[in-house]
């Protein structure tokens, strides 16, 4: 588990070093009396973050809710209030020289650097652990896409005040078991080209290691990709020129160095119009 103090580069400019340093030395003190208090480990504090582990998701998960509580408790200082922000993850780790590395700990990290300020993120994997009286206390929240890994995975928002309407996201968001099962499909050059879900992507361009070579002076060696995230296909254009989309029949969408979702079926063009291309150059799609 990570906790970083939220907004400390706030508290060194209104309140100066001194007394910002103190303030966030306090309040890593804190945490890790908590974290004993559970059961758990501070394995070491990298500036204003405190880096932990415990023996079980059910010790980590209540720790950090215990943290956010009592630093919400705290009183503001000259309007100031200091905030925390958590990840979490649950799984196996290497120990060296009093350290932890692995999979587990890069996760973790990635879900504290999704947190916001007085947030608790964690992982799929780590609610399946949970007791069912805290898995109660988690709500889908997102869907992040991790470096190492294929797929995109689910993850969870921790509740820790009482006081916190518990609702639901208004769209329905992506977990593994949500993701709506539809393919996209590709043509070019008489060519068929299918993304599964998240199974993999297309780029497009001039380069001869793109999935899509398209020879044209207009595009760029590396000119666009599609991809699958949060349950859509997305049209993400890296190029000098830009990318013309129509998307069922209607006028062209020009993207350049922007995305775009891609839903019912359409075409594209790389570096020009779609109404004044070679009809050669096309890239036709469709969402089934």
């Amino acid at each position: 588990m990570f906790s970083d103090v939220a907004g400390s580069t706030q508290l060194y400019e209104q309140l100066g070093d001194v007394e910002a340093k103190r303030m966030v030395g306090d309040c890593l003190a804190q945490l890790a009396e908590v974290t004993s208090d559970q059961g758990g480990t501070v394995i070491k504090t990298i500036g204003d973050e405190l880096m932990c582990r415990f023996p079980t998701a059910d010790a980590a998960v209540t720790a950090a809710r215990i943290m956010q509580e009592i630093v919400q408790s705290a009183p503001d200082t000259e309007k100031l209030r200091i905030g925390i922000r958590t990840g979490l993850h649950y799984g196996s780790v290497i120990e060296d020289g009093g350290d932890v590395f692995g999979d587990a700990v890069n996760l973790a990290a990635r879900m504290a650097s999704v947190a916001r300020g007085g947030q608790i993120i964690t992982t799929e994997t780590t609610v399946a652990e949970l007791s069912p009286t805290l898995a109660s206390a988690t709500r889908p929240f997102d869907v992040a896409k991790v470096k190492g890994k294929s797929a995109e995975i689910a993850i969870y928002e921790v509740l820790w005040d009482s006081d916190e309407e518990v609702t639901r996201m208004a769209t329905k968001l992506m977990s593994r078991g949500q993701v709506r099962e539809s393919n996209l499909r590709v043509t070019f050059a008489h060519t068929i080209h299918t993304i599964e879900g998240d199974a993999g992507s297309l780029s497009f361009g001039r380069d001869a290691q793109c999935d899509v070579v398209i020879d044209t002076d207009l595009a760029s060696r590396r000119h666009a990709h599609c991809v699958f995230r949060r349950g859509k296909y997305v049209l993400v254009d890296t190029s000098t020129n830009g990318t013309y989309v129509q998307i069922a029949g209607k006028e062209d969408v020009y993207l350049r160095r922007e995305e775009l979702i891609l839903h019912s079926h359409g075409v594209f063009c790389l570096g020009q119009k779609v109404t004044e291309a070679d009809p050669s150059l096309l890239v036709r799609f469709s969402c089934e």
